[in-house]
C-alpha cells in the first residue's frame, strides 16, 4: 500500500495520507503519489467532489519531513513549481495536527471539517516559510499573527472555527460521517458543485508538487 490511498465510491474521490507511523508526514514519494490523486480526480468524469484524510487518528499532517532533504520547507513552497488547478470540491476531514504543509493543505480546500482535537500551525517558524498561512492570518488579531508566525503556536479547532478558517467542528468520531455528509450535499448536484458561482468557491486549489497552496 502506498503512502497515499486512493479510492472511489460512486462520484467520491477518497484520498488517504497514509504514514500513520510518522503522523502523515509528507517526504517526497507522497508528495508525487498526492499529485497524482489530484490529477486522477480532474480527469476522472465520474469524480465530482473529493475528500482528503489522514490514517492513524492521531494527525492529517503534521507537515514536511524534514528527515527527507528532497521534501524540505522551501521544496514543498517553491511557488515556482508546476502548479495544478483542481477544479471539483474538495473536502478536508481534519483530526489531530495539521502543520505545516499539512496545515497549507487543510486551508486550501473548499469545505473543511475538523475534529475537536485538531491543531493547525506550524511545528516551527522557519523565516520565510509563512507563506501558506496567508488566509488565516488575515483573520488573526496581529499580536495572534506573530505567535503563531513567530513562536510556533498552534490553533485550536475552536479559535480556527471562530476565525471562520473551518466549516464545522465536530466530535473525533463522527469526521468522516460529516465528509460524507457534505460529499451528498456537494454531489447532489455535480453541475453546481463543480462550476459554482463566481466569487464564493475557491475554484478548486492550486497544487505546488503535490502540495495544497492557497489561491490569491
Amino acid at each position: 500500500m502506498g503512502r497515499v490511498v486512493y479510492q472511489r465510491v460512486g462520484c467520491v474521490a477518497w484520498v488517504g495520507l497514509n504514514r500513520p507511523e510518522a503522523l502523515n508526514a509528507l517526504d517526497a514519494t507522497m508528495a508525487d503519489e498526492l499529485l497524482e490523486a489530484w490529477r486522477r480526480i480532474d480527469r476522472d468524469p465520474e469524480v465530482a467532489v473529493a475528500v482528503v484524510a489522514g490514517s492513524g487518528g492521531n494527525a492529517f499532517c503534521a507537515g514536511a519531513d524534514l528527515g527527507d532533504s528532497r521534501a524540505g520547507p522551501s521544496a514543498l513552497a517553491d511557488i515556482g513549481a508546476p502548479s495544478l488547478r483542481l477544479a471539483k470540491p474538495l473536502i478536508a476531514a481534519v483530526h489531530g495536527y495539521a502543520l505545516g504543509a499539512g496545515c497549507r493543505l487543510a486551508m486550501s480546500v473548499d469545505i473543511v471539517i475538523a475534529a475537536t482535537n485538531a491543531q493547525f500551525g506550524y511545528a516551527a517558524a522557519p523565516a520565510g516559510e509563512n507563506g501558506f498561512l496567508r488566509r488565516p492570518l488575515r483573520h488573526l488579531p496581529q499580536r495572534e499573527a506573530l505567535e503563531v508566525v513567530m513562536a510556533g503556536r498552534r490553533i485550536g479547532a475552536d479559535r480556527a472555527f471562530a476565525l471562520g478558517l473551518l466549516t464545522e467542528v465536530v466530535p473525533a468520531d463522527e469526521v468522516l460521517s460529516a465528509a460524507v455528509h457534505w460529499t451528498t450535499r456537494l454531489a447532489a448536484d455535480p453541475d453546481t458543485a463543480v462550476r459554482p458561482t463566481e466569487g464564493y468557491h475557491q475554484g478548486g486549489i492550486t497544487l505546488m508538487n503535490g502540495v495544497g497552496v492557497p489561491n490569491g
